[in-house]
């Protein structure tokens, strides 16, 4: 069992690990929660392979989730 110093030191560790692309998608997803992914592709200059890439590490990581639907859903940074 973890207590809230230890989850909060987790993420923490999260962050600082972070690449500039991870950073500049969790940015992108904080403005617009239903950008999709070749939306941030185009807005980052990216291609798409490169995003989903970095969003399967920050999913990974536990810093961002999919809420609802594929095609009505939007992102959610888990916190």
């Amino acid at each position: 069992m973890t207590d809230g110093k230890t989850d909060a030191k987790f993420i923490d560790d999260s962050f600082q690990r972070l690449t500039d692309t991870e950073s500049k998608i969790l940015e992108q997803i904080k403005e617009n929660p239903t950008i999709t992914q070749r939306q941030l592709a185009n807005r980052l200059e990216l291609s798409d392979s490169g995003v989903r890439y970095a969003m399967r590490e920050l999913k990974e990581k536990g810093l961002l989730t999919r809420v609802g639907s594929n095609r009505n859903g939007g992102w959610k940074l888990i916190s």
